[in-house]
């Protein structure tokens, strides 16, 4: 076998072939069969739709999967996009070079039976099969086989067993022809044989070869698909990671939830505006979702620079307003406060300061509906009272003075001197002194407190009695730095005195007076309160005590003090002391 470059033949061999391979030119072709399918062409097309399919599936690859760890693929897939891109480029290039090739041919693609041999021209490197090397030939099944000494055979159609006989005595002449030219050496004999022996004959118009116009992208198939691989797939892998992340954030947005938005940066995601805000806003919107203020405190506490820092703010406000609410509705200024404790933020310090004061507004209108007060100097000291409670706290204290009376040594000496007296223990200054007038003063103070107690919770007005200013300090007003109510009182002997023959003993009636002024500091208003209560002696009462006189002062000034207290409380408590 011998192999010629159709294009590396001169312009006179070229076209005495292409004359006849037509049949228009001596020799021609005794038998003649197109070229079919070359056997490279489906290797290449399989290589060609290997590298499509790895580029599909590369591209569907956790594409806009937010549980994918290649939902964003790294570098190194651009390696398979490469070797995937190559692979379509070199099998496409590959099937374009042979269709340009067979296009471009000047002659008919096929297998030539000649006198002279086989010219296998289904491409432009002709294989030259001399009938020299022939070994076997023959007509079977519609086809005329030839076979040569290196094995090629071939299979040309014949239309009938006729004709396959035509062909078999031509090609039996043409051979022997063949050899006595070649012995003969004669070279006109030679070229009616061999269509591809230059014969010498010119075409003076034509000079140059013939040679194929073939593009670079169909002469250079590796290197312009090396060189497209390199370029396309940068593009490929971003543009699909572009896209990928595009889905992802579509995903993350319809879940809308911040475990979506977590895949979504897990998974690579690039968008900047996810972390600061979508997710942001999502981890904020579950701890809304918790229902209390505590879950957005520790958001804004764990995300101190937030970009949605308003947003925080109004979540955080509207929570606090509902808690407080709440809050507001049990009463409590203790609530109020603790409430003011858990939440230092100034967020709500305008609806705190607003519940706090309805707070006090709301006891102030219960204590005047179940009080059933009605002086109104009374109703507006309350009033008062409780606003200053607003602004110092609920401290008040409760404070006794005991002033000295102006006629207890008189009536001493009178009882001393009186003839029925029995003794010092009849002397009765010695019964209204500190000493005695402390557990009258604690009686009367813890009723008194126990009556605001009842009408104001502790943590609105809480009372408490303070140390008594006692007798020596009967000029000096006390300092107060709390509201306070100072309760002054003195036993005054009334002038008459009361004789008992049993038991035996002079006893002096007494008239208890009890002055009571509020002090407020810094405020003008003041309530004041003035009784006298008088108690005449009843020795015979306290028969057989163990100090007779003692338990007779004593029932006298108990008897006042509770009088008192009664009355006090009236003034401000008339439905609660109106049935005492």
């Amino acid at each position: 076998m011998q192999r010629v470059d159709f294009y590396g033949l001169s312009r006179a061999v070229q076209d005495r072939f292409i004359g006849c391979a037509r049949g228009e030119s001596q020799p021609t072709a005794l038998l003649s069969a197109d070229a079919e399918m070359s056997r490279d062409l489906p290797i290449f097309a399989s290589i060609a739709a290997g590298g499509l399919v790895g580029i599909i599936l590369l591209l569907h690859w956790g594409f806009g999967d937010l549980d994918s760890s290649v939902a964003i693929q790294p570098r190194v897939v651009a390696v398979l996009y490469a070797l995937s891109i190559f692979a379509v480029l070199l099998g496409g290039l590959r099937l374009a070079q042979r269709w340009r090739e067979a296009s471009v041919l000047p002659f008919r693609a096929g297998v030539y039976l000649f006198p002279s041999g086989v010219i296998d021209a289904r491409d432009h490197q002709l294989r030259i099969f001399s009938m020299t090397t022939l070994v076997e030939s023959g007509a079977q099944d519609r086809a005329f086989r030839l076979t040569f000494a290196d094995g090629t055979a071939f299979a040309l159609p014949v239309r009938d067993k006729k004709h396959a006989e035509q062909v078999d005595v031509a090609l039996r002449k043409g051979k022997e022809a063949l050899l006595e030219a070649i012995e003969a050496e004669d070279k006109k004999r030679l070229g009616l044989l061999d269509p591809l022996l230059d014969i010498g004959l010119v075409n003076p118009f034509v000079s140059n070869s013939i040679a194929p116009k073939m593009p670079v992208w169909v002469r250079q198939t590796w290197v312009m698909g090396a060189v497209g691989a390199l370029v396309l797939a940068p593009l490929f892998w971003s543009v699909r990671n572009w896209a990928s992340d595009k889905i992802m954030l579509r995903n993350a947005n319809r879940a809308h939830t911040a475990d979506a938005y977590r895949a979504y940066l897990a998974a690579g995601g690039r968008d900047p505006e996810v972390k600061p805000v979508l997710l942001a806003r999502a981890e904020l919107a579950e701890a809304v979702k918790q229902g209390s203020a505590q879950a957005i405190e520790k958001y804004m506490a764990e995300h101190p620079d937030s970009r949605i820092g308003e947003e925080v703010t109004a979540a955080l406000h509207e929570s606090l307003v509902a808690e407080l609410d709440k809050v507001r509705k049990s009463g409590s200024l203790l609530a109020l406060a603790e409430f003011a404790k858990q939440h230092p933020q100034k967020i709500v310090e305008g609806e705190l300061h607003e519940a706090t004061h309805a707070t006090y507004q709301e006891a102030l209108a219960r204590y005047r509906k179940e009080s059933g007060v009605k002086d109104a100097a009374a109703r507006a000291f309350i009033e008062e009272l409780l606003g200053a409670a607003e602004k110092r706290g609920p401290k008040v204290i409760v404070r006794f003075r005991r002033k000295e009376s102006r006629s207890m040594e008189l009536v001493d000496r009178r009882v001393r001197l009186n003839p029925r007296s029995t003794g010092p223990a009849q002397l009765p200054s010695q019964y209204f002194d500190d000493a005695h007038a402390d557990p009258r003063e604690a009686a009367a103070a813890k009723t008194i407190i126990e009556r605001f107690s009842s009408a104001f919770p502790i943590d609105l007005l809480a009372l408490e009695l303070g140390p008594s200013l006692g007798e020596a300090m009967a000029q000096d007003a006390p300092v107060a730095d709390a509201p306070t109510m100072l309760i002054e009182h003195v036993a005054e002997p009334s002038g008459a005195l009361y004789f008992s023959a049993r038991p035996k003993g002079v006893f002096a009636g007494i008239d208890f007076v009890f002055d009571v002024t509020w002090l407020i500091p810094g405020s003008a208003r003041s309530h004041s309160f003035h009784t006298s209560l008088w108690r005449r002696p009843r020795p015979m009462a306290a028969l057989g005590s163990e100090k007779l006189e003692d338990a007779v002062y004593e029932s006298m000034a108990e008897s006042a003090f509770d009088q008192f207290t009664h009355k006090y409380l009236a003034v401000f408590f008339p439905n609660q002391e109106s049935g005492k």
